[in-house]
Formats: structure tokens, C-alpha cells, sequence
């Protein structure tokens, strides 16, 4: 939960005078964004497509985590390379929970993106009943959201 003082946790959310704060900000440095805008560009592309709906999502984090490169490769070997750069519960968490929600941009859920978040819920050892819980509140929120925030 985010106090008065705009901390979350032992982490203090960065606001510039009429800003948002987003979950993003939590992302400890340049390091971890960069590996989140990877991890994104995997998950959106991994089944041999890039959509509008992916497209506008990743321009949302990319405004968020301040990475506007996110269409370039990068040098890391592999997802188990990125997913290492997260090393607390928290950043794992939120790295997560947008990750699957790239999966939330179509009307019918895309096989090849939920194998590749499965691939990363497995790298940060997030337990199954913590990713249905957060799958959940997702389809809560796609179904609350208003139409241009992330899904179409």
C-alpha cells in the first residue's frame, strides 16, 4: 500500500508535480526497466506478431519505465538472463502482472504469450495459486477499464 509520504514498501515512488504514479516507477534502475521493456517485447512478439493493441501497450510502459528503445534486441543470452536481473519479491510481482497483462490486450487469449509469461511466472518462482489470483484481478480490470487506458 502507497502512505502519505508516496512509499510503497520500503520504495518511494517518484512524482513530478501533475504525474501519475505507476507500479513501473517501483522498478529499482535503468537495469530492471530495461529488462521489463525485453521481457514485454518477448511476451508481445512471441507468437510472430506484433499488433496495435501490443504496440499501444508497450508505448504505455515504454512512457512509464522512461525506456524508448523497447523495439531494439538486446544484449542478454536469454528470458532466464532478464528474469535474473529482478531479485526482490516485489519487482518480480509487478514485472509479472504486466507481463500478463499483454495477454489482456486481445479478445481471445493468445497461447504463444501465456507459454512465454508461464516461462517467466517459472523463472521468478511465483507459486500457481498466486498467478490464478493475479489472473483474476486482471479480468477484473479489463472488465472495469475504460477503453484506451491498456486494453482495446
Amino acid at each position: 500500500m502507497i502512505n502519505e509520504s508516496g512509499q510503497f514498501g520500503k520504495r518511494r515512488l517518484k512524482k513530478k508535480k501533475g504525474e501519475d504514479r505507476m507500479l513501473l516507477d517501483l522498478l529499482a534502475n535503468r537495469v530492471e526497466r530495461e529488462s521489463f521493456m525485453a521481457l514485454a517485447y518477448w511476451v508481445a512478439t512471441t507468437d510472430g506478431s506484433l499488433g496495435l493493441p501490443e504496440i499501444k501497450m508497450l508505448e504505455n510502459f515504454s512512457q512509464e519505465t522512461g525506456i524508448a528503445d523497447w523495439r531494439q534486441h538486446h544484449e542478454r543470452e536469454s528470458v532466464s538472463d532478464y528474469c535474473n536481473v529482478f531479485v526482490d519479491d516485489l519487482s518480480r510481482k509487478i514485472v509479472y502482472s504486466n507481463l500478463m497483462a499483454i495477454g489482456f490486450v486481445d479478445e481471445y487469449e493468445n497461447c504463444a504469450q501465456s507459454r512465454a509469461v508461464e516461462t517467466v511466472r517459472k523463472a521468478f518462482e511465483i507459486s500457481p495459486e498466486a498467478a490464478h489470483n493475479c489472473k483474476q484481478w486482471l479480468e477484473i480490470v479489463k472488465r472495469s477499464a475504460k477503453a484506451q487506458l491498456y486494453f482495446d
